[in-house]
């Protein structure tokens, strides 16, 4: 075990100087871009989507990164170019017609890109619809199936680029990109750079304006493969996993059943919806269920990185551009403000962060809905149990299950839809124990019901019980209890009220102060009041008098007296 660790070590250390060397090559400012690149990297078979302009140095990225990891190797990058009249035999697979024709033996030429472990598909979007097909199957399925021979590729790392101005690429085919990014033209600093970088490697290179030939042969991708074996041990905690799926829903979820609308049956009425705010309206098609399982190979990646053991909520929130940018259709009015889908992610982040999230110091209505539900299904750590017991005091589940859902429909009517669906969700989990729940207090009813000595603090301490529990859950059970207040109440109207004595003796008997009496019975003034003691619980509003009492036999006097 020592031993594995000093290689991933190693490793890491490589991965640091390919960092290095390679942002030496090709410049960008963007911290979080590289940070990208290289998480692209530590993923199994991932896909990558780069979109820019012709000559913002998409290819040369590719071709540094393929030549930094062919330490010891040779040809380990395939490259195919998008033309539109490019078949399938040109570009993965055929047929040796001059060997059929002259010997009558077939033999099927298997193109480089096919087992090349860096894929490089130039120009993806000029590919026909058929072609675009068989690379979806080389890339989901990891083979391709030609002349009834089958023909598997080892694990890869795919790097596919688009000129935005030449055409989209087929839906089905973009969804299986696992990240992307956008690549703009060099500013003046990284022209200069890049122009400086150019020169030198004329000198290294006897001649020629080759950066890529400059690149050092760094790691080999064995050594790379037991990066990824080491990346996925990153754990993925609960309270991470349910977060994640949250910020899927958030792009997806509807009031109006937007899961179950095929384009060009309803248009959705965001503009009149009281969520018109949230980001579910400014999305035209929502992403796929990839994207969950993308979003969180990346920030398993970012915290590997960062040398964590486990993902923590920076990762999830880094990593929602670059997965989401590219499956998401915005509305055309959303996409005239912004200058391309991975800007407006990360105002989504900030968005997010801002206004649901929050700090573990200040949490938003979204941290403090994983606090309680992570805590309801014992997944969640210490952070976040600070949280809830911080606002809704002790780890109680039936009280943290009704918070949860007041925070879901809102104190006004107006919850959060995500919340909703998380609360659901939590419910299911735990029905079982709200099962049980129900059976003690109907068990606890029950004996309160049958018992002759009775008192009006047992009642309330009850009610104050089924308060702490959401209502449907206990709705009969709440009913049968409000129903022995009755019991408890005695209820009149001084104007209907003959003879006063004997109800003012009885309740100078009950030690109720004679000036609180007098105020109580006056039948000339109209005025609210109320008073308490051990034995009654007053409340005049108006000329109604409302008096519960602490037992039924209190409660029988006083009836006896106003009739």
């Amino acid at each position: 075990m020592e031993e594995n660790s000093e290689e991933i070590e190693k490793y890491r250390d490589k991965i640091a100087i390919l960092y290095k060397e390679l942002f030496e090559r090709w410049f960008t400012q963007d911290r979080s871009l590289k940070e990208f690149i290289i998480a692209s990297l530590l993923i199994r078979n991932n896909k990558v989507l780069l979109v820019g302009y012709p000559g913002a140095g998409k290819s040369t990225l590719v071709r540094l990164i393929s030549r930094a990891l062919s330490m010891g190797q040779k040809d380990i990058l395939g490259i195919v170019i998008g033309a539109p009249e490019k078949t399938l035999q040109k570009v993965l697979v055929s047929t040796n017609l001059v060997k059929l024709l002259t010997t009558g033996k077939e033999e099927i030429i298997v193109r480089p890109i096919v087992k090349a472990r860096v894929k490089f598909i130039n120009e993806i979007n000029r590919f026909s619809k058929s072609v675009q097909d068989a690379l979806l199957s080389l890339l989901e399925e990891g083979y391709i199936e030609y002349g009834g021979m089958r023909f598997e590729t080892p694990d890869y790392i795919c790097f596919a680029d688009m000129n935005p101005f030449r055409g989209e690429i087929d839906r089905a085919l973009k969804s299986r990109f696992w990240g992307s990014c956008y690549i703009g033209l060099p500013g003046l600093e990284e022209s200069k750079n890049i122009i400086d970088r150019l020169l030198e490697s004329e000198k290294e290179t006897s001649g020629k304006l080759a950066i890529v030939e400059t690149m050092p042969k760094i790691m080999s991708f064995e050594e790379l493969e037991c990066v990824w074996n080491d990346v996925m041990s990153i754990a993925i905690p609960e309270h991470i996993k349910l977060l994640g799926i949250m910020i899927l829903s958030s792009l997806r979820i509807c009031k109006f059943g937007r899961l179950d609308l095929m384009p060009g049956y309803m248009r959705l009425p965001c503009t009149e919806c009281e969520y018109a705010n949230e980001p579910c309206s400014k999305i035209q098609e929502p992403p796929d269920e990839r994207a969950s399982i993308a979003l969180f190979a990346y920030a398993r990646a970012r915290a590997w990185l960062r040398g964590r053991k486990a993902v923590d909520i920076e990762d999830l929130l880094w990593a929602i551009p670059y997965v989401f940018a590219h499956r998401t259709e915005l509305k055309p009015l959303v996409k005239s403000r912004y200058h391309n889908p991975w800007e407006f992610f990360k105002k989504f982040v900030k968005w997010l962060k801002e206004t649901k999230i929050g700090s573990f110091d200040t949490p938003g209505v979204w941290l403090k809905a994983l606090a309680l539900a992570s805590i309801i299904l014992g997944v969640g750590p210490k952070e976040l149990e600070r949280i809830a017991i911080g606002i809704y005091g002790k780890n109680d589940t039936p009280s943290y299950l009704k918070e949860l859902e007041r925070l879901a429909h809102g104190e006004l009517g107006r919850g959060d839809l995500v919340v909703a669906e998380l609360y659901r969700y939590v419910e299911r989990k735990v029905l079982d124990k709200i099962e049980r729940i129900r059976e003690i207090l109907k068990h606890e009813l029950e004996e309160i019901e049958s018992n002759v000595n009775l008192t009006l603090d047992k009642i309330n301490a009850f009610i104050e019980k089924l308060k702490r529990v959401p209502r449907y859950i206990v709705q009969d059970l709440e009913e049968r209890a409000y129903k022995l207040l009755d019991d408890f109440r005695v209820m009149f109207n001084l104007e209907a009220l003959g003879d006063c004595s004997k109800v003012r003796s009885l309740l100078l008997s009950y030690n109720v102060n004679p000036e609180i009496i007098n105020k109580l019975l006056d039948k000339k003034a109209s005025t609210n009041m109320s008073f308490s003691n051990e034995l009654v619980r007053i409340r005049r509003l108006g000329k109604n008098v409302i008096i519960l009492t602490y037992t039924r036999d209190i409660a029988k006097e006083l009836r006896s007296a106003i009739e």
